[in-house]
């Protein structure tokens, strides 16, 4: 027997909604100052192996939202992992790895 959710709980809901989208629109946005900085050939200090793991993570992740069908998921670890491997691109590229 289906339940009636209480007018709070669809507030709620709606509020949870706009809240990851916008951080999902966001997030990605917080890895520009990191890949702008690499493709000015500043690699020092900057993990390889770190930015593909999380570009690796993002894409495990994007292909769950896909499985899942959920918009949010899938633009933000999306644009995460487009923007994490952008970061390993100039690694590899400006710091002398290819």
């Amino acid at each position: 027997m289906p339940t009636r959710k209480s007018k709070l709980q669809k507030e709620w809901e709606i509020f949870i909604r706009w809240l990851t989208t916008c951080i999902a629109l966001i997030t990605p946005l917080a890895s520009i100052p990191q890949i702008w900085n690499v493709w000015m050939g500043e690699t020092s200090g900057v993990s390889l192996i770190t930015w593909s793991w999380l570009g690796i993570s993002s894409l495990v992740w994007t292909i769950y939202g896909l499985n899942l069908r959920d918009p949010r998921l899938i633009i933000q670890k999306g644009s995460d992992m487009i923007a994490r491997f952008a970061v390993v691109a100039g690694i590899l590229w400006k710091g002398g790895h290819l």
